[in-house]
């Protein structure tokens, strides 16, 4: 899974198995792999906040290739 794929960095950023899978968003144009550390969640791949989310049935947006 890659996040921030755009035309200006066709290849991404590669995920970091340590942080949680969430896209976020760094400016109105460019989003990110969330920050924060894993280990909450289904199968553990979320941070608290965005497993909180998930438990209010909010979806965080994830990169196509995890499964939400």
């Amino acid at each position: 899974m890659r996040y921030n794929v755009w035309a200006g960095n066709p290849k991404g950023t590669p995920e970091s198995t340590t942080r949680c899978v969430a896209e976020v968003s760094v400016t109105p144009f460019l989003s990110a792999q969330c920050p924060w550390k894993r280990g909450k969640g289904p199968d553990g791949l979320y941070c608290g906040t965005h497993a909180r989310m998930l438990a209010r049935d909010r979806r965080p947006q994830v990169p196509p290739g995890k499964p939400a």
